[in-house]
């Protein structure tokens, strides 16, 4: 339909079926020939063949232009195909010039991020004319690949320009158009969860609609373009003849339509305003005359809604100079209108037209004017005319909007960035930044060189380094017996699973480092009676490279290539009762100890980039272990706490993490070496060596200032700590027990001691992801260093 309300030609209406075929052959495209499957050059190749097209086509366009949205024919051909082309061109020769960064970090590590596509992408256009953005829509497709809602009032010139290109060379389903309505197709489009980004333009409310689809959906990242009610701010030392010249009033986003005027030349400026709005008036016609300056509004619903407001100002108490009323003659047309007198509170000033209205408000100061400009939902655009730089760059720095104009209004580039503030719209449009709108960053880390700590090995934690690369088969380090002489089966064709059958939320990791402790011989020894179902994978937490996503996932927080840490709460199966109770250390699958292992994307934990994975496996295991423990004490910063066995593998953990978080820390342990490694080395304040010791209890007691210490973390493998501790412990002090000693140790404490005491004891076995998370980072900060060795896979069984 044209915009006289006469049928120009059907177009098919789209429906959620169509959007699914759209996104099938987008998908297909995006795996197969595009994005990363096709060079940049190619691609910028491609852009420009389509330019030459458009070019060749530009009357053609330009009366589709005409016909469907009413825009002039010269203002189409002379501004809006030439900004296609132009932009089109703009982007072919970004095509091959996206770069990532090469990051310093360590001479044993390589670190750089890449820019890739986020896939199905997306873009939804309401009322505007549509040429415009096409080629907004083709720069997307520069990695990406496209589906397009056109808007149903004005699909004629995307459509054609979608027939160009398979001439320009476009591989099938790299933009897929769909026409339709913006409650079926468009809320398909915002629903589906193959789409990974929407570009919309249109309304705030319904820009509203579509994130709230995207949360509710698969999180789709979300570039709005809405409404604008912008200000235009002209200053009493402006150039008068050219701030009436670029005062900008009409069908479109930017339009400066709250237009301020100083005091001292508001009189004058309404003058020369008036009469170019009635000149304007004058060449009101047919789009395709060369004399028309103003077309028709789009459709008869726009033109209602036009005459709307402007009753309404007149109903407030605006006064007309000019317009406002429809204009006769055949089509919907709307005399340019303008309102003065117009108070800041009126609609007519705080709400978008989007047609010829224009609301003028006087002002005195800069203060005032900046104040009123700044009063409003939107923030899309502004205007400023002023002879003063100092000023015109003051006010500019103050208003509110994405977009300013100095001495001008609305005559945009294409190398320069597009977007608004507030409910304005999310995200930018066109130059250099709209390319990291619609690009992901990846960080890629690459360890060359892993250094192993030899010194101390009566402290350290072991760890296993697998090495085979990737097949059918792979290695595992099997449980198939329980007891504390039956050794783990080295199975060297272990199978591997394959990514075809990983589960939704799946990942399929090849494990790097995998740590061995006490809690591994325990399990295997059967000291903890844990029920398990032979035969397993042994280990409980290790690091590796995701080489696999489970198909369907949506949203992962990693991707393949990303380095990921595994414990316990990693691998579970996250359905038994266990790990509905929150008790994944419970869970029984496989483990750590074979080259690739299962996981799950929310489940792994990102290593942060400063922490190698020999040094973090360690802190997933231990490190998370003594720290959750530490938290579980709940001593404060300044208080006291007693660590026995602080020279052992989770002890001298305990001690670091202590002191990082602030608490006076009394070291037991025995032996000049272990002394001297937690008093010098890791910063514990006193020392007790528990074999010279006549008294413990009471060496403890005095080295915290007599009343004892406020809690102690215990992760030795014998009882009798545990007891001292409840002897030694100040009132309603807290014993928390990490270690697990063998055999049928007990807890032996009266009662008449317990309850008076007020003490609290709890026992800790692993801590949860944010505890990892919490851990990691203390020690990628410098704070704790894990003692350890790394030994290859076959020697396990030592």
């Amino acid at each position: 339909m044209d915009t006289t309300g006469k049928i120009l030609t059907a177009v098919s209406v789209g429906s959620a079926k169509d959007v699914d075929i759209a996104v099938d052959a987008a998908q297909k495209a995006y795996k197969t020939n595009w994005g990363l499957h096709m060079p940049g050059s190619k691609r910028g190749e491609m852009l420009n063949r389509l330019a030459d097209l458009v070019e060749k086509h530009k009357d053609e366009l330009a009366a589709l232009e005409a016909l469907d949205a009413g825009k002039p024919f010269f203002t189409a051909q002379h501004v809006d195909i030439a900004n296609t082309i132009s932009t089109l061109r703009y982007y072919a020769g970004w095509a091959d010039k996206i770069h990532g960064k090469t990051i310093e970090t360590s001479e044993t590590k390589l670190a750089y991020t890449r820019h890739e596509p986020f896939g199905v992408v997306m873009p939804i256009r309401a009322a505007s004319p549509d040429l415009e953005n096409c080629p907004r829509t083709c720069y997307r497709k520069y990695r990406g690949i496209e589906g397009n809602e056109p808007s149903e009032n004005t699909p004629l010139s995307a459509l054609k320009l979608a027939g160009f290109l398979n001439e320009a060379g476009f591989p099938p389903g790299v933009l897929n158009i769909v026409n339709g309505l913006g409650p079926v197709v468009g809320e398909a489009m915002a629903y589906h969860p193959l789409i990974r980004k929407i570009s919309f333009t249109g309304s705030t409310v319904i820009g509203r609609r579509i994130q709230e689809a995207s949360a509710k959906s698969n999180l789709k990242a979300v570039t709005l373009e809405l409404g604008g009610k912008n200000p235009n701010i002209i200053f009493e030392d402006a150039n008068l003849d050219q701030a009436v010249k670029w005062a900008c009033i009409g069908q479109v986003c930017t339009a400066g339509s709250r237009i301020f005027v100083q005091e001292g030349i508001h009189d004058a400026f309404i003058e020369a305003f008036t009469a170019a709005a009635q000149e304007i008036q004058g060449v009101i016609g047919d789009p395709f005359s060369a004399s028309t300056m103003h077309g028709p509004q789009v459709s008869k619903t726009q033109l209602d809604r036009i005459l709307g407001y402007i009753n309404g100002a007149k109903a407030e108490g605006a006064i007309v100079a000019a317009g406002g009323q429809a204009q006769s003659g055949d089509g919907y047309f709307i005399q340019p209108t303008i309102f003065t007198g117009c108070k800041p509170n009126m609609k007519i000033v705080q709400e978008e037209v989007f047609g010829p209205v224009a609301a003028v408000i006087k002002f005195k100061t800069e203060e005032e004017v900046i104040e009123m400009a700044n009063d409003s939902l939107y923030g899309l655009a502004s205007g400023v005319f002023t002879e003063n730089s100092s000023r015109a760059i003051r006010v500019a720095h103050a208003l509110e909007t994405g977009m300013t104009w100095i001495n001008s209004y609305n005559n945009s580039e294409h190398p320069v960035p597009f977007g608004g503030f507030k409910q304005s719209g999310v995200g930018t449009e066109l130059g250099e930044y709209a390319l990291n709108t619609y690009t992901q960053v990846k960080a890629k880390n690459t360890n060359f060189v892993i250094p192993v700590d030899k010194d101390n090995r009566e402290n350290q934690t072991w760890l296993l380094l697998p090495d085979t690369g990737p097949g059918a088969w792979a290695r595992a380090a099997v449980i198939t017996q329980l007891g504390p002489k039956e050794d783990l089966v080295l199975d060297t064709a272990h199978p591997v699973p394959s990514p075809a059958t990983l589960q939704p939320g799946q990942c399929l990791i090849k494990i790097s480092y995998a740590g061995v402790c006490h809690s591994d011989l325990s399990v295997k020894n059967d000291d903890w009676g844990f029920p398990l179902p032979l035969p397993i994978v042994g280990g409980h937490e290790g690091i590796g490279t995701v080489v696999a996503v489970g198909a369907h996932t949506f949203d992962s927080p990693v991707q393949v290539g990303d380095r990921v840490g595994l414990k316990w709460i990693a691998r579970s199966c996250l359905k038994c009762e266990f790990c509905r109770k929150g008790l994944e250390a419970c869970c029984s699958v496989n483990g750590t100890w074979a080259d690739y292992v299962v996981g799950w994307t929310d489940y792994v934990q990102s290593i942060p980039e400063s922490l190698d994975s020999a040094a973090a496996t360690p802190i997933l295991c231990a490190g998370v272990t003594v720290y959750k423990a530490l938290k579980q004490s709940k001593a404060s910063i300044g208080e006291w706490i007693a660590i026995p066995g602080a020279g052992g593998g989770l002890g001298h953990l305990a001690v670091q993490y202590a002191k990082a978080m602030g608490l006076r820390i009394i070291a037991i342990d025995t032996g000049e070496s272990k002394r001297s490694l937690c008093i010098d080395q890791l910063g514990a304040e006193k020392w007790i060596d528990f074999m010279e010791s006549k008294d413990i209890i009471n060496d403890v007691k005095e080295a915290s200032g007599g009343l004892g210490p406020h809690a102690a973390v215990i992760s030795v493998g014998n009882a009798k700590p545990f007891n001292q501790a409840l002897s030694y412990l100040r009132a309603a002090g807290t014993l928390v027990a990490v270690g697990v000693p063998a055999g049928a140790a007990m807890l032996n404490v009266p009662i008449g001691v317990l309850v008076p005491k007020c003490l609290n004891i709890i026992g800790s076995s692993t801590g949860n992801r944010q505890d990892a998370a919490e851990a990691l980072d203390i020690a990628a900060q410098g704070k704790v260093k894990c003692h350890y060795e790394v030994r290859e896979w076959a020697e396990i069984n030592e």
